[in-house]
């Protein structure tokens, strides 16, 4: 499981999760950011990318979408 921000230094949350896919593509994929109207749905997909939670997120969303991700 790999929870990233979206905005960060360096490089976002989409380039970070992409290098993190060719390391371990078999890891489960989130991505938390403030901004979720400049991140492209398209974008999600194609780097499997399962879940996009909006900041601030709801404690009991995030435990769901966790559960459903890593089949609990």
């Amino acid at each position: 499981m790999i929870i990233s921000d979206h905005k960060m230094p360096g490089m976002n949350g989409l380039e970070f999760l992409a290098l993190a896919a060719v390391r371990r593509p078999q890891a489960v994929r989130f991505l938390i950011t403030g901004w979720t109207a400049e991140v492209p749905t398209r974008d999600l997909e194609a780097l499997g990318i399962r879940a996009l939670l909006a900041k601030p997120w709801d404690d009991a969303e995030l435990k769901a979408a966790l559960r459903s991700a890593l089949g609990r």
